[in-house]
C-alpha cells in the first residue's frame, strides 16, 4: 500500500538528531538489469558505501533499463543490502516504459517521493516523469503541492534543504520554473539530479543544481563505474567523483557556497508575448492526464509486451505495436494473426509500442524509436519502404483521404507520407527544433495541427507547406490532439485544454 501526502511525512523517522554536517553517498542512473555489468558495479558500490561514513544514500532515478516489474524487483534485491537509509525517486526509465502503470516503484520502495530529516537537514525528493510516453520531464501538480506542504511542515529555522529530482531543473523539465518557485520559499543548500550521466553543475535560478555521475558508462565520459559523495559543512557543498574500487579523491570535483553560485543561470524560454490567433481559444483545465490507464483491446492478447497506443482498424485489418519489439497485424473480426514483424533488433526500447500504425488502401505504415519509417503490404507484410532519411520516432497520424499519413520528426519537421505509394512526398520544417513527444498530428479544416514538447501548437497547410501560425500554449507537451467533426481539441499534459474552431 502506498502511503502518500503529509501522513507519509509524519511517519518518517528522524534519521540523525543534532547533526550540523551531512555526508551522502549518491547513486544515479545505475540502469541495473539482471546479469549486466551495471548490476555487478552497483553491488560493489553498495559494499563500499556500507563500510563508509555516509549518513544516507540518495538514488536519483534510472534504477533500471525499462522500469519493468521484474527489473525493479531485481534491483531492489541489490539495494536491500544497503545498511544506510535509502532515499530514492524514479527516473524516466521507470516512468516511460512501465509495465505496471508506474505503480511498481512506489509499491516496492514505499513511495515515489520522500521528505526526511537528518539533523539540521531536510532531504526531499519527487518524481519527474515523463509519464508513460516519450517527452520532456514533468512534475505533477499533485507532487508540487505535496513538496510545498511537506517542506512547510518540516523546515525549522536554521535548517537546510537538499532537493532530489531525476531531471535537472532546466529546459528538459518542462515545468522546472514551477518547481523552482516552490523551492525559492525554503533554504535550499543544493539540488541533486541525474539523467545526464556526467558530473556537472547548473545555476538553476540561484541554486546549485549538481548533476551526478552515473555508474552506467553509457553516454558517460568516465572510463570506470562510480558514484558521488556529497559533503555539506558550514556554508560549503562539496561533491566528489568516487570511482568504485579506488580511494576517495583528495579534492572535490565540484564545490560551491549555496548563497554564492558562480555559474551563468539556466536560460528558460520566455512565454509568448503575442496573443493566440483568433480561432485558438483556451477552454480551461482538466485533471492531469498521467499516467494513462492501460488499454485493454482484445487484440493485444497476442502480444508478449505492453501495448501502449490504441490499435488501427480498417477494412477488417487491425494493426498495433507492442513493447516486445513486434508490430502485429490481425484479421479484425476474428483476431487471427496475419503476420508480425520486428526490425531485427532485440532492444525493446526500439519497439513500436507507443504508436498507432496508419492503414492505407493497400499498405500500412509505422514509425518507431529506431528512427525508421517502415511501410508494408498490409496483407502480406512485405516491406515496401524502410528509411531513416528523416529521424522519426513515435508521432504518426492518418490523413483524411485514407491514403496518406503525417509524421513528426525529431528535428521538428512534418513529413507528408503517401502510404499506398510507399513514399515520403514532402517534409515541412515546423520550427520546433528537437522533438520527441509522441502525440499524433491531426488533420482538420484542410490543415494539420502538430504539438511540440515545449507546448507549441502549429497549424500548417500540408499542400503548400505554409505555416499559418505557431503558438505556445503552455510549458508541457500535449497528451492528445483530436478532431470531432466540429472543432480541434488540444489537451496538454499539465491539464490545459485549447480549442481550434473553424
Amino acid at each position: 500500500m502506498r502511503i502518500s501526502g503529509l501522513f507519509a511525512v509524519l511517519l518518517t523517522p528522524l534519521l540523525t538528531l543534532g547533526a550540523s554536517e551531512l555526508k551522502l553517498a549518491w547513486l544515479t542512473d545505475i540502469h541495473v538489469v539482471d546479469g549486466n555489468a551495471n548490476a555487478a558495479m552497483t553491488a560493489a558500490a553498495i559494499d563500499e558505501i556500507n563500510s563508509g561514513n555516509a549518513d544516507a544514500v540518495i538514488l536519483s532515478g534510472d534504477l533500471t533499463g525499462t522500469g519493468s516489474i521484474a527489473e525493479l524487483r531485481y534491483v531492489k534485491t541489490l539495494l536491500d543490502r544497503l545498511t544506510k537509509p535509502l532515499l530514492a525517486v524514479p527516473g524516466n526509465h521507470e516512468t516511460n516504459w512501465s509495465d505496471s502503470n508506474c505503480e511498481a516503484f512506489p509499491a516496492l520502495f514505499g513511495g515515489d517521493r520522500f521528505c526526511r530529516r537528518i539533523g539540521g537537514f531536510i532531504i526531499a525528493g519527487i518524481p519527474s516523469g515523463p509519464w508513460m510516453k516519450m517527452g520532456d520531464g514533468y512534475v505533477r501538480n499533485s507532487d508540487l503541492a505535496w513538496l510545498d506542504a511537506a517542506l512547510k511542515e518540516q523546515v525549522r529555522p536554521g535548517d537546510r534543504v537538499i532537493f532530489v529530482c531525476h531531471y535537472p531543473l532546466n529546459q528538459e523539465l518542462s515545468n522546472a520554473q514551477a518547481v523552482l518557485a516552490v523551492l525559492k520559499k525554503y533554504p535550499v543548500a543544493a539540488i541533486l539530479s541525474g539523467h545526464y550521466h556526467n558530473l556537472g553543475v547548473l545555476n538553476a535560478n540561484g541554486f546549485g543544481n549538481v548533476i551526478g555521475r552515473a555508474i552506467s558508462l553509457r553516454h558517460s565520459s568516465e572510463t570506470a563505474g562510480g558514484y558521488n559523495l556529497v559533503e555539506i559543512s558550514g556554508n560549503r557543498v562539496s561533491v566528489f567523483n568516487k570511482t568504485v574500487g579506488a580511494a576517495k579523491p583528495d579534492k572535490p570535483e565540484i564545490e560551491f557556497q549555496p548563497d554564492a553560485i558562480p555559474w551563468d543561470p539556466v536560460k528558460f524560454r520566455p512565454a509568448d508575448s503575442e496573443p493566440p490567433p483568433p480561432e485558438l481559444v483556451f477552454s480551461g483545465t482538466i485533471p492531469e492526464v498521467l499516467p494513462p490507464p492501460p488499454d485493454e483491446s482484445p487484440y493485444f492478447k497476442v502480444a508478449a509486451g505492453r501495448c501502449q497506443a490504441p490499435p488501427a482498424v480498417r477494412d477488417n485489418v487491425a494493426a498495433f505495436g507492442a513493447w516486445d519489439t513486434f508490430l502485429y497485424v490481425l484479421t479484425a473480426d476474428t483476431g487471427e494473426l496475419k503476420w508480425k514483424w520486428n526490425n531485427g533488433s532485440d532492444n525493446i526500447l526500439f519497439s513500436p509500442g507507443n504508436v498507432t500504425p496508419v492503414i492505407g488502401e493497400k499498405n500500412l505504415a509505422v514509425v518507431a524509436p529506431d528512427r525508421y519509417l517502415t511501410i508494408f503490404d498490409r496483407e502480406t507484410g512485405e516491406v515496401k519502404l524502410r528509411t531513416n532519411q528523416y529521424k522519426f520516432r513515435e508521432s504518426l497520424g492518418p490523413a483524411t483521404d485514407g491514403k496518406h499519413a503525417y509524421a513528426k520528426t525529431m528535428d521538428g519537421e512534418l513529413a507528408v507520407i503517401d502510404v499506398d505509394a510507399a513514399a515520403v512526398e514532402k517534409v515541412i520544417d515546423l520550427g520546433l527544433g528537437y522533438e520527441h513527444t509522441p502525440v499524433p498530428p491531426c488533420e482538420a479544416f484542410g490543415d494539420v495541427f502538430v504539438g511540440g514538447r515545449q507546448g507549441d501548437l502549429v497549424r500548417v497547410d500540408p499542400a503548400s507547406g505554409k505555416i499559418k501560425w505557431r503558438h505556445r500554449c503552455g510549458t508541457s507537451g500535449f497528451d492528445r490532439i483530436y478532431y470531432d467533426g466540429e472543432k480541434v481539441t488540444a489537451a496538454m499534459i499539465d491539464g490545459g485544454v485549447w480549442t481550434v474552431i473553424r
